[in-house]
């Protein structure tokens, strides 16, 4: 099979492109032959098909920043380059299916048109809500809460400043969403799309989408395990941003002086959390760090917290965590309820009620036998929803009743 797989970057910049790339290593060890298709970017890795590649306009500045910000939006809105050269690769490449990731704001959906025109059906995998709302991820900072999942409107999303911390910026792009939305140029051009959670797959439903051809499918982890040797410390890792949650575990970390908290990552907020944290010598900040040392400091943690506040349409580190034996305790926010059985694969709190993150840390930091029980399930469960191999043969298997659909048609 020839599958082209789009996304907006073409490095592994994220959690999205991270997936990407590892599918399409997969894919191609299991014979299939695999091209990206992408804007160009410095950090982009080399590829003969980087020729085919869209302009990116965030690399100007100076006198051309105001101008590009014009075109920016309306290549947001419709992209003409796109859709030129996305043709073009697809008279080149001939792929059977076309796998579509993040094109949102730099690609537009014209990229989905070429196909169209072009009679290659597309897959398109949902990680997170920018079908939905400028706003992707639905999180309100200057009201530090998650926005009404029932209403994104225009409004409600513009005044959330999302985009640049500004409502004219938030306000076009999330009007140009709302467009997308009412012209269903996304949701007449995909034939499947893929939803990383049934708490995201759900949302999506009630906002329009259809049941049929809105599927279900977790994502697969491949973490870079390493021996357990657990010490007294629990860890966080992600984005240092208020919506992730960072903050809640500072504060619970003032009961636990003799245990130290180990911070992976990097964010606006580190400032913010760094004064937050002033004073405990119990906090460290650890700042980025690669995948093969974030599987070193799981190794050592007594347990890893993922305090999300937003509504997290899955949780990719949180699974590695898991499956990796570390003992977890999450937010009961967005799809974590439905990975993590509170009790049974690890412990759940409610970020409204302090209180509980600080008992289920106790509970993990004072008794082994609770630690092993949630280790032993939490490993098990992961396994469950994100094996690799079994995550490639559903892939598989949609891209054949994809293609399937269209030949029948």
């Amino acid at each position: 099979m020839r599958i082209l797989h789009v996304h907006k970057y073409y490095y592994r910049r994220a959690g999205v492109a991270q997936y990407m790339f590892e599918l399409m290593r997969m894919q191609e060890e299991a014979g299939h032959t695999v091209a990206p298709f992408a804007m160009h970017y410095e950090k982009n890795e080399k590829t003969i098909w980087n020729k085919y590649f869209v302009s990116n306009l965030e690399t100007e500045s100076g006198a051309k920043k105001n101008l590009n910000a014009v075109r920016q939006t309306l290549r947001a809105f419709w992209s003409r380059e796109a859709y030129r050269k996305m043709r073009a690769m697809l008279e080149d490449f001939k792929p059977d299916i076309v796998h579509a990731n993040n094109l949102y704001t730099h690609l537009s959906p014209s990229v989905l048109k070429a196909c169209e025109d072009a009679g290659v059906p597309v897959v398109m995998t949902l990680h997170d809500y920018a079908l939905l709302s400028a706003n992707y991820s639905l999180w309100n900072a200057r009201k530090n809460r998650s926005m009404d999942p029932r209403r994104l409107g225009l409004v409600a999303t513009t005044r959330t400043r999302y985009i640049k911390g500004s409502m004219l910026a938030t306000f076009v792009l999330d009007f140009i969403v709302k467009v997308h939305h009412v012209l269903r140029a996304y949701r007449k051009r995909v034939s499947k799309f893929l939803t990383i959670s049934n708490a995201q797959r759900d949302l999506f439903l009630q906002h329009g989408f259809s049941e049929e051809r809105t599927q279900l499918q977790y994502n697969f982890v491949s973490p870079k395990c390493q021996v357990r040797k657990p010490k007294n410390q629990i860890v966080f890792v992600g984005q240092l941003r208020s919506h992730k949650g960072p903050q809640l575990v500072i504060e619970a970390m003032k009961h636990f002086p003799d245990v130290e908290l180990r911070i992976l990552g990097r964010g606006e907020d580190l400032p913010k959390l760094k004064k937050q944290a002033k004073g405990m010598n119990n906090v460290t900040f650890v700042g980025f760090v690669t995948q093969e040392e974030v599987g070193k400091e799981l190794a050592a943690a007594k347990c890893a917290v993922f305090p999300s506040l937003w509504e997290e349409p899955f949780g990719l580190v949180l699974v590695e965590a898991m499956q990796c034996g570390v003992p977890v305790i999450v937010s009961n926010r967005g799809a974590f309820p439905e990975i993590v059985e509170d009790g049974v694969a690890g412990l759940i709190f409610d970020p409204d009620q302090p209180a509980t993150l600080v008992h289920a840390i106790k509970e993990l930091i004072e008794k082994d036998a609770i630690c092993q029980a949630l280790s032993e399930a939490g490993k098990g469960r992961a396994i469950e929803i994100s094996d690799p191999q079994e995550h490639l043969q559903a892939i598989l298997d949609v891209y054949e009743d994809v293609i399937q659909a269209v030949d029948n048609f």
